[in-house]
C-alpha cells in the first residue's frame, strides 16, 4: 500500500511539473517548435533572456554554482549555475519558454556534450548529487546553451 501511495505521489509530481509547459500549446504547436529548433542548430551558442526553465534530468551535472538554495525546501537564488551534459538519458524533460513561445523542448532531459550557463536563476532546485536527477523549476535572466559535439 505504501508503494502505491509513493507511485501516486511521484506521478502527480511529474504531471504538476510538466503541466505549465504543456498548457496552452497544442501538439501541432509543439511539433512546429521542435522543427524550428532543429533547423536553428547552427547558432552556437544559443542565448535566451528572461525565460522560465523546467528541468528534470540525469543528463546534466552541476559543475559550478554561485548562490544558495534552502536544503529543506529547495527554493533559492543563484547568480550563476553551470551544468554540463555528460550522460545519456531515456527519460526527462528540459524546457525553456517565455510568455509567447517555447524556446527549447527536449523530452530526454537535455543533450550530451552540452554546457548550460544559467544566470540570475530564481526558483526551486533539488537533486544536485550524482544519485538523484537534477530538478529545476524557476525563472532566469539569461541562459546560454553551448553544444560542443553532436
Amino acid at each position: 500500500m505504501a508503494t502505491n501511495r509513493k507511485t501516486l505521489v511521484i506521478v502527480s509530481f511529474v504531471l504538476l511539473m510538466t503541466l505549465p509547459v504543456i498548457t496552452g500549446y497544442s501538439v501541432k504547436t509543439v511539433e512546429m517548435q521542435s522543427a524550428s529548433i532543429k533547423t536553428s542548430v547552427m547558432s552556437n551558442p544559443k542565448v535566451y533572456y528572461d525565460v522560465r526553465i523546467l528541468l528534470k534530468s540525469n543528463v546534466f551535472e552541476v559543475t559550478e554554482i554561485n548562490g544558495f538554495h534552502s536544503s529543506d525546501s529547495g527554493i533559492g537564488y543563484d547568480d550563476s549555475i553551470t551544468l554540463f551534459g555528460s550522460h545519456i538519458s531515456l527519460f526527462g524533460i528540459f524546457a525553456i519558454w517565455n510568455t509567447s513561445e517555447i524556446k527549447e523542448l527536449n523530452l530526454h532531459g537535455g543533450w550530451i556534450n552540452t554546457k548550460l550557463e544559467i544566470f540570475g536563476y530564481n526558483g526551486w532546485m533539488s537533486g544536485q548529487d550524482k544519485l538523484n536527477s537534477l530538478k529545476m523549476l524557476g525563472h532566469c535572466n539569461q541562459i546560454k546553451i553551448t553544444t560542443y559535439r553532436n
